[in-house]
């Protein structure tokens, strides 16, 4: 069995790690990532399993509890401190209530208000934290949540993304009370609220690494933060969807000169319903591809380009 998390030969450092601590990250496709540095852990966007397209447009949309139990350790998942979802459809949240039985009780979830009432249904025994009221936007900076112990905290930002390319019907309805039953269907998972986080590991409250995670392309100014904070610390590593390149001519330009990252990480690039063992194809080639040339014809080699490939370490 693959096991998450794991330090192997595979991974990459950081250039944000000290001495003594790597930063290893595994990416599990569309916007689930785990980041652990040392004994802390995050999980962004918990969405592992593997849905057909066939499936999620005439099935139930349901953890495929198998496959995820496949690829994931469930150790490891103990050194989870904070879980973030950029918004709640099923492909950013639907697997978090089966691994939630391996999380500590004392690690916060951060989602939006529809996630917070999709998710009643599951009666989690983590603080489910809506973000809705404590973000911030690109002109005001919003609340720093932290974990129990310290060592990671969040700042939401609010955001948008892009028109659904699934056609799956309308998954942008606002929840406003909790689910009356189990949430099994495509349309059960309306996406609410869309968010950015910029997350810090801490060391005796000193930032040791900052990302910038937003898994849904938008326009600017949605998802980015006040220009002070990255005055603050440096953006290490940025996350951002590689999917919206079309949508938004600028795209993802402003952010990028936001952050100045170390590495930028193109993430939900890949089509779903394929074996992430197998050979990955790309939701859009050709789109994808432009997105690099106009990367490299903006800022060259400035900073390391990463196209995660599915289950693979960095």
């Amino acid at each position: 069995m693959l096991l998450g998390f794991l330090l192997c030969a595979m991974v990459v450092s950081s250039k944000a790690q000290n001495d003594s601590i790597f930063t290893e990250i595994r990416y599990y496709g569309t916007g689930c990532l785990s980041i652990q540095r040392g004994e802390t852990a995050i999980i962004t966007d918990p969405y592992i399993s593997n849905l057909s397209t066939l499936q999620v447009s005439f099935g139930k949309v349901k953890t495929d509890k198998k496959y995820v139990e496949l690829y994931i350790n469930p150790g490891a998942l103990r050194k989870v401190k904070m879980v973030v979802a950029g918004n709640s459809r099923y492909n950013h949240l639907l697997d978090l209530p089966h691994i939630a039985k391996y999380i500590s009780s004392d690690t916060p979830f951060l989602v939006n208000h529809s996630g917070k009432h999709i998710l009643s249904y599951y009666q989690l025994k983590q603080q489910l934290v809506v973000v809705n009221d404590i973000a911030g936007t690109d002109r005001q900076e919003g609340y720093w949540y932290y974990s129990a112990d310290g060592t990671v905290r969040a700042m939401a930002f609010k955001s948008d993304h892009q028109q659904n390319m699934g056609g799956f019907g309308s998954q942008d309805r606002v929840y406003s009370s909790d689910v009356s039953g189990e949430p099994i269907l495509v349309s059960d998972w309306q996406a609410g609220k869309t968010y950015s986080y910029l997350i810090d590991f801490l060391e005796d409250d000193i930032i040791t690494y900052r990302i910038l995670f937003m898994s849904s392309g938008a326009e600017a100014p949605n998802g980015m933060f006040p220009r002070k904070l990255v005055d603050e610390h440096p953006i290490n590593d940025l996350f951002i969807s590689a999917s919206a390149n079309l949508d938004f001519d600028d795209y993802p330009a402003p952010l990028i000169d936001l952050c100045s990252p170390e590495r930028l990480f193109l993430i939900h690039w890949e089509r779903s319903g394929i074996h992430k063992e197998a050979q990955m194809k790309a939701l859009d080639q050709k789109d994808l591809d432009e997105l690099k040339s106009k990367l490299w014809q903006r800022y060259g080699d400035s900073f390391e380009v990463i196209v995660p490939t599915p289950l693979n370490y960095y």
